[in-house]
């Protein structure tokens, strides 16, 4: 087993991006003022919009000559804003910012400005998360969701259909201890939440500050249903067959709480539209527990020799019938959302992941439908084959469903294609000025590839400057890579656009743009731009 578990952390953190950038699911789609813009008086507010709703962490302001300011953000929907000092001069000031997305996951970044003439770009500390620390989040969501599927799920299964078999007495006592210890493994878990938050430090999970922190996200919620359906679970094993009415009211509890957790926080149940995705995950969950969770107390029952197996595998498998016909409907509406296209299954780390998962799913399928059409009915012969036949095959079920429910918690590591669509949509801006022309420009989806620009140009003082020719030559930092040069051309919209414009690395490129004002005068702007992976 601890082969199986090492092996599955190994392919889900290969199958991950590879950089930090990705783990974060909200995206900044643009601010104001524009990152890279020079304007002629200093700005009293900076405001930053992302694609989905957030909640600021931090924000400070970091001057020409270095030193950093704490700025008071307040949050309205996906827009973040905060009132600046008075700036002291000209220069070029940094605004760097840390927000949670309303799925929970933490990200942060910064915007530059520049007043009066762009000066020396003071630099900040990075802001980036050990890999340890990224692998240890997966480990607990992963750990949690186990927990949870064997302690409540297996819990909802032994008294809510087998509360009448007699071998699984003894399952009854195993599950509801399993059920408990979700309650530290969630507890944990918000702990590593909320020093995520605070950056991604491991000496911060037992601080009070990372508790404040993570109460502050949606994980606080979903960490407390999950402890809330755990301890719901244990109670109602202990309750016992003596009060089998009490039992089931608090198994039955324990499952809707359970499934109830999931839906209080990641980037599926957030979604829009937000009503539908919510109750998609929930009912989503909520078979996906039973089901699961069934598995080792159905193995269990079919080992004990002293009883007949055959009334409950029954059971379970007619109510199966209906837990896969709403797993598959809620997980189809899910990936729709949530892709957006076909082409994410192999361009995204995301979609890879949910191609493995449909596969592990797809699997799980065809095993249960094995068992319901050959190995149940062959139980009614009483011979021993068909019993080590169906034992087998559920625990190659039970490997299966380690294996998705694995996948599941590499989500926490990659952000959704519908996060990126709306991040490449805006694409990323960059301001170029000197004392005769400005141009702002745009670059979309401003990822590594295939991409298209667009340029408006001013005079210097914000006037409309016409010009004959307009070129673009971009370089990256990244030695031996020559510079990618197009020619642009006038469109309606009075901006000159390029409509083909490969970047094959992610990363910092220097953009030139000459710009072809006569045949006596000619001037070039340069900015940089930060392709994303």
């Amino acid at each position: 087993m601890a082969r199986l578990a090492l092996l599955i952390a190994l392919l889900v953190l290969w199958l991950g991006p590879g950089s930090g950038a990705a783990w974060a699911h909200a995206q900044l789609i643009a601010s104001s003022p524009a990152d890279g813009a020079v304007v002629a008086t200093a700005p009293d507010a900076v405001r930053l919009t992302f694609n989905e709703p957030v909640a600021p962490v931090r924000l400070g302001l970091v001057g020409p000559d270095g030193t950093i300011v704490d700025l008071a953000a307040t949050a309205q929907d996906a827009t973040v804003a905060a009132a600046l000092p008075p700036l002291g001069g000209s220069g070029t000031y940094l605004v760097s910012w840390r927000v949670v997305s309303s799925d929970g996951h933490p990200v942060g970044g910064t915007v530059g400005f520049s007043i009066g003439a762009p000066g020396a770009r003071p630099t900040i500390d990075a802001d980036a998360r050990p890999a340890a620390f990224a692998a240890s989040q997966v480990a607990i969501r992963f750990l949690v969701t186990v927990l949870m599927t064997l302690g409540v799920g297996g819990t909802a299964f032994t008294i809510l259909t087998g509360r009448t078999a007699r071998s699984l007495a003894g399952m009854r006592r195993i599950v509801g201890i399993v059920a408990l210890a979700v309650v530290p493994a969630a507890g944990l878990g918000f702990a590593l939440q909320g020093a995520d938050v605070l950056g991604g430090s491991f000496g911060a999970v037992a601080t009070p500050a990372a508790w404040r922190a993570a109460l502050a996200t949606s994980v606080a919620p979903a960490a407390i249903l999950a402890a809330g359906s755990g301890l719901l679970a244990f109670l109602a094993t202990a309750a016992g067959p003596a009060r089998p009415a009490l039992a089931a009211l608090l198994a039955g509890l324990a499952w809707l709480v359970g499934a109830g957790s999931f839906a209080a926080t990641g980037h599926a149940a957030m979604a829009e539209p937000r009503p539908f995705m919510g109750l998609a995950v929930f009912v989503h969950a909520a078979a996906a527990l039973y089901w699961l969770g069934a598995l080792v107390p159905l193995g269990g029952a079919l080992a004990d020799r002293t009883a007949d197996p055959l009334p409950l595998v029954e059971r379970f498998s007619r109510t199966a019938v209906v837990l896969v016909a709403l797993l598959a409907a809620t997980g189809l509406g899910l990936a729709v959302v949530q892709m957006e296209g076909l082409g994410a299954f192999v361009e995204t780390p995301y979609g890879r992941l949910l191609a493995m998962k449909l596969v592990g799913v797809a699997a799980l399928l065809a095993i249960a439908a094995y068992n319901r059409q050959i190995l149940t009915p062959r139980l009614a012969t009483a011979r021993r084959s068909p019993r080590l036949a169906l034992i087998r095959s559920i625990r190659i079920e039970m490997v299966i469903g380690l294996l998705v429910l694995a996948i599941v918690a590499g989500w926490r590591l990659t952000p959704p294609p519908r996060a990126l669509h709306a991040a490449d949509r805006a694409g990323i801006s960059a301001h170029a000025h000197t004392a005769a022309a400005m141009a702002d420009v745009s670059v979309r989806p401003g990822r590594r590839g295939a991409n298209a620009a667009a340029i408006a140009l001013m005079t210097g003082d914000f006037g409309p400057l016409p010009a004959r020719e307009v070129a673009v030559s971009l370089r990256p930092d990244q030695a031996g890579i020559e510079p990618v040069r197009r020619q642009a051309r006038l469109a309606p919209d009075g901006r000159w656009h390029v409509e083909a414009l490969p970047l094959p690395l992610a990363g910092r490129w220097t953009a030139e743009i000459e710009i072809l004002i006569s045949d006596f005068e000619k001037t070039t702007l340069k900015t940089e731009l930060e392709i994303r992976p």
